[in-house]
């Protein structure tokens, strides 16, 4: 009976428990359903014995080739639960076919293959027994105990079906021991809830353990680190990672264990749900398109093939704690639903560890603000004794920090008012206390008194102190921040200094300003008065021409005298000419044609001239270098400097004297280096007149500046040599003295350029199509003044020339494109509107390669010049010039190097001798 009620038992939870497998559609679960099975096949051929009932041959048969199957349902298990040779597989089926087709098929059943049968099944059985045992060594909790028990059922089993070989005397025994393996199996497959609470109970404890003995100041994700290494030991699986909720970016790692995949990705709720439905489990192998996208994040890169989540939920965060194994994971529930409810406790460990990590960072923030705080600062109790100090204390008063500690505050009190600091002290504790809302006072000392601080070697610094009063367990503590003013005073009183001195220099500004335009005022009524008397000359000389033209037959005195007159208008243009061309030079904007020469030379050149500028009483003598150095220069440029000053000379000694002019040379170095150090030829021009005081030395380069009578000059005179020479890179020095005369040098940097070479045309003389016969050339004349393009027209006109005047660059390009014969020269004005000369010659050029160009212009240097200085191969002439100059010019353009092109009269730009007493300073 006992065996009956066994067998009806067993049957009853075999058919609860299928139910239940086969529900869930896990193959896993069919394996240990058949395993079950195949054990229950025992119990039913005993009670048919038992019975005493008859089964037919066939179903005897078949029966007992299921229960010889076995093992081979246990090996399928165990290949499930851990890596196995496949062969071992293949080798536990052949063997089974070997036993079960002649136990199905041969009646009676020989003898000889009970024995090798029976051997096969019991060492299939034995094997999957070790390998059950030693997957329950490496797991923890109810799934060890559990499959301990299916170890234990498996080997028994074996051996109770071992046993059978024995006949009668055993089969107490074997039967015995098949109930207590079916006992192991029922324990194993389906084990009462509480004592699988039971036995999960043990590994809660462990991690437990592990997680309170944890040191309080690990970070959190350490203690999670903690509670993963700790699941994975229990389940035993090949990875473990907690997802949880960082709002609001979503979903993330924050710990893992083992084998890990993508820790960085973040998942959305929708991704978490489809990750925690239904099956918890899933084969990301059998159902690669199936398998929630979350899981192939979790695993990516891992080698894990199964994927176990549960929904986790701890501190209003939610996730999953996600199970990684390469192969299939067996009784792991229990212990599952166990870790996910000690999450909340590894929550708690953590949120202590960020407390405590808190406290401390709060507590070493502190220290390096004290520490860092710029200013000195003191703790002080009620009493005045010094409970706190930092570093900044230690270096402004000398003292070493445990040498203050515990000390008086008043030792850092000067002795002057050490006396009343207690009682200030008191008096602010007191109003500290109470008033809860005023925390910070200044330190009083007196009206208007200076705070101060005294350092261990006993002397004295002005402060400014700060105080605040803070409730501790240890009653008010008042902190002081203590700051040396010293460098904040002296940067006061020098930025009073400053003010001062800046005020000072604004005023020194306004009365330059002042100067300037009073000086101003000077040259433009100097320039007005001179301007003023050539318009009077000219317009008077003009009214008598025309009157003279006028009468019915002017007689040959009028004719005369109206030829006079003409030249009179002739010199007053030539005065205006000379005064708007020291504006120019004054302002450094005249067109430089520089060219490598001796100053000898231009001094031997302008000599004669000079002798009669400055009339038979005053005695010329010149001192020249024969070995002078080079320069590269404007001659018209220099010869403008040695008029001036000789002009200034002989101003100078209205009584008779001498005017020496000398030559050297002489190399700058050291501090006299200026303008650079190098090599320098030197211009020396002295008088014995009347000489300078200093404080018209100091002035004399200022612009508009003058000694003279009022209308006697513009004060452009020795401006215009400073600007002249400078703009060279040169210098200009005075050396001079009341009644001693003046000696003013000029120096001009040296030059290694090879002299001779001379400022060409444009484009060259040669490039120009072959020259008639000396004044039948076709000249292209451009300028938008009419009355100066009709004067230049005649001028060139009556010289033979052939002329196409046009008054603007468009009309010159019209011209020199329907002309049909040739165009020997471009005759152009640099400043027109719409059409700069340049662009004019470029478009002709393009038209008429090789025509050679003569600018004309009063004002050029915007357009044709490099810092002043007239660009290789450009000509210029310089307006106003006269009908000679031009002719002159434009022959020597047209016939370079042709004999017999006389010199002019008197130098480009000055007036003749007679005239020179108007080019004074």
């Amino acid at each position: 009976m006992a065996l009956l009620l066994i067998t009806t038992l067993f049957m009853a939870l075999l058919i609860r428990v299928t139910r239940g497998y086969l529900r869930s559609r896990d193959p896993l679960l069919r394996d240990v359903m058949w395993v079950f099975a195949s054990v229950a096949l025992v119990f039913v051929q005993a009670v048919t014995v038992l019975l005493g009932s008859a089964l037919p041959r066939v179903v005897l048969g078949v029966l007992t080739a299921l229960l010889l199957a076995q093992p081979v349902w246990t090996w399928r298990l165990v290949s499930r639960l851990r890596q196995v040779p496949a062969w071992a597989l293949w080798a536990a089926t052949a063997g089974w076919l070997c036993g079960a087709v002649p136990v199905v098929l041969m009646d009676p059943f020989p003898a000889w293959l009970v024995a090798p049968a029976i051997t096969e099944y019991v060492v299939v059985e034995v094997t999957a027994a070790w390998l059950l045992a030693r997957e329950a060594r490496r797991r923890g909790g109810a799934a060890r105990t559990r499959l301990w028990c299916a170890a234990v059922g498996t080997a028994l089993f074996g051996i109770a079906i071992l046993l059978t070989l024995g006949g009668e005397p055993v089969t107490a025994l074997s039967q015995g021991l098949l109930v207590v393996s079916a006992v192991c199996y029922v324990l194993a497959f389906a084990p009462p809830r509480r004592l699988r609470l039971l036995w999960s109970r043990s590994a809660a404890y462990t991690l437990t353990r592990r997680l309170l003995e944890a040191p309080v100041h690990e970070p959190p994700q350490r203690t999670w680190q903690l509670y993963c290494e700790g699941a994975r030991a229990v389940a035993g699986a090949d990875g473990v990672t907690v997802l949880l909720g960082t709002p609001p970016d979503g979903v993330g790692t924050i710990a893992a264990a083992g084998i890990t995949g993508d820790g960085d990705h973040l998942y959305s709720d929708a991704e978490m749900d489809r990750l925690l439905g239904p099956p918890r489990t899933v084969d990301l192998h059998a159902t690669p398109a199936g398998a929630p996208p979350v899981m192939y994040g979790v695993a990516a890169g891992s080698g894990a093939r199964f994927v176990t989540a549960a929904p986790l939920a701890v501190g209003g965060r939610h996730g999953a704690l996600v199970l990684l194994n390469r192969c299939r994971t067996l009784f792991a529930d229990d212990d599952i639903a166990l870790f996910l409810e000690l999450a909340t406790l590894a929550e708690t460990m953590a949120g202590r560890a960020a407390v405590v990590a808190e406290r401390e960072r709060a507590d070493a923030m502190f220290r390096d603000l004290l520490e860092g705080a710029p200013d000195a600062i003191i703790g002080v109790t009620a009493d005045g004794t010094i409970t706190l100090i930092n570093a900044q204390a230690e270096h402004l008063f000398g003292y070493p920090r445990d040498e203050l500690l515990g000390r008086p505050v008043d030792i850092l009190v000067p002795e002057g008012i050490r006396d009343a600091h207690p009682r200030h002290r008191e008096h602010f504790v007191a109003r500290a206390g109470t008033q809860a809302t005023e925390s910070r006072a200044t330190r009083p000392k007196g009206p208007g008194a200076t705070l101060a601080g005294v350092r261990k070697d006993g002397s004295e610094f002005p402060a400014e102190i700060s105080l605040s009063a803070l409730e501790t367990e240890q009653g008010v503590i008042v902190s002081a921040a203590i700051r040396d003013v010293s460098e904040r005073l002296a940067a006061q009183a020098e930025r009073e200094h400053l003010a001062a001195q800046a005020e000072r220099d604004a005023e020194e500004r306004r009365m330059q300003h002042t100067r300037r335009l009073e000086s101003l005022g000077q040259l433009a009524g100097g320039v007005a008065h001179d301007f003023n008397n050539i318009l009077a000359v000219i317009g008077s000389y003009t009214e008598l021409g025309i009157e003279t033209l006028d009468a019915p037959a002017p007689n040959r005195d009028e004719l005369i005298g109206l030829r006079a007159d003409l030249l009179q208008i002739s010199r007053a243009t030539e005065r205006a000419t000379r005064l708007t061309r020291q504006l120019l030079a004054f302002g450094r904007r005249t067109i430089t044609q520089v060219e490598v020469l001796s100053l000898n030379d231009v001094i031997g050149e302008v000599e004669q001239l000079l002798r009669r500028a400055i009339g038979e009483h005053i005695t010329l003598v010149t001192e020249l270098d024969p070995e002078l150095w080079r320069v590269q220069a404007d001659p018209s440029q220099l010869e403008q400097i040695l008029v001036n000053l000789a002009v200034n000379a002989r101003d100078a000694m209205p009584g008779g004297g001498t005017l020496s002019i000398g030559t050297g040379n002489t190399e700058l170095t050291g501090s006299e280096a200026v303008p650079a150090p190098g090599r320098y030829v030197e211009v020396r021009v002295g008088d014995s007149g009347t000489g300078m005081p200093p404080e018209v030395v100091e002035r004399a380069f200022e612009p508009f500046y003058t000694t003279k009578p009022q209308g006697a000059g513009t004060g452009l005179g020795l401006a215009t040599v400073y600007g002249i020479a400078t703009g060279a890179g040169g210098d200009v020095r005075i050396r001079s003295a009341a009644g001693a005369g003046t000696t003013i040098t000029i120096l001009l940097p040296a030059t290694d350029v090879t002299a001779g070479a001379a400022n060409p045309g444009y484009g060259g003389a040669a490039a120009g199509p072959s020259a008639p016969a000396r004044g039948n050339e076709t000249i292209l004349l451009v300028e938008d003044e009419e009355p100066l393009r009709d004067v230049t027209t005649r001028i060139l006109a009556r010289a033979g020339y052939q002329v196409l005047a046009a008054d603007d660059g468009a009309a010159a390009i019209e011209l020199a494109g329907h002309h049909p014969g040739p165009v020997h020269l471009l005759l152009t004005d640099v400043i027109m509107p719409r059409m700069m000369g340049n662009d004019v010659a470029a478009r002709v050029h393009a038209l008429r390669p090789g025509v050679p160009v003569l600018y004309m212009s009063g004002y050029a240097q915007p357009v044709l010049t490099e810092h002043g200085t007239l660009q290789a191969g450009v000509s210029l002439i310089e307006k106003p010039f006269a009908a000679a100059q031009l002719l002159e010019r434009v022959d020597a353009i047209l016939h370079p190097g042709a004999p017999g092109r006389s010199a002019p009269a008197a130098l480009p730009g000055h007036a003749p001798a007679a005239d020179l007493r108007d080019a004074r300073a």
